[in-house]
């Protein structure tokens, strides 16, 4: 059976893109596209250090006419780098997120870059999580159904007229039962 997914570990993407911080943000942007991805960490010396995501670009960049391919990733990331550990609670990290208005959190252990995990993975998974949940409810509820169903010891048979005919059943055995 596939858990209910709690911590950051079970959602979070990885491998992480990451580039250079001297990268300029025209190259940086263009793997942003051909990932498909809403933001890229930067490193130095291979250690990570920011985040740069889709609108630091335009922001920093495109709404400030500056040149895209002279300008540095590293002039334009987020910095300090918020991130969190794989352990930690989906719900603490979305708390994170909010408190610091990001929408996406690097996955760290020790100084090792493992995943990135962002509010639409957190959104996501949790209504896969409910959803299954809501399935696994409803069948629990129609099993329960059937076995009433199957237990019925009332001794009523069905009449062949649906429910009227069940009903019309157990209100002569009520009748039965008073003496009348």
């Amino acid at each position: 059976m596939e858990k209910f997914p709690s911590v950051v570990a079970d959602i979070m993407g990885s491998p992480v893109v990451t580039v250079e911080g001297g990268t300029n943000v025209r190259d940086g942007a263009l793997l942003m596209t051909d990932k498909r991805i809403g933001s890229i960490v930067i490193t130095e010396r291979g250690q990570a250090v920011g985040i740069v995501t889709e609108r630091d670009m335009l922001e920093r960049v495109v709404s400030l006419c500056r040149d895209p391919c002279e300008t540095k990733m590293k002039d334009i990331m987020s910095s300090p780098l918020i991130f969190t550990s794989p352990d930690t609670n989906i719900l603490d990290a979305m708390r994170k997120m909010r408190e610091n208005r990001i929408s996406r959190l690097p996955v760290m252990e020790k100084d090792k870059l493992l995943g990135i995990v962002s509010e639409r993975d957190i959104i996501r998974a949790r209504a896969r999580g409910i959803r299954k949940l809501l399935i696994k409810n409803r069948l629990i509820y129609l099993i329960h159904i059937e076995e009433v169903h199957n237990n019925n010891t009332t001794g009523v048979r069905d009449s062949g007229f649906g429910r009227a005919g069940r009903d019309q059943g157990r209100t002569a055995q009520r009748s039965n039962r008073s003496g009348f």
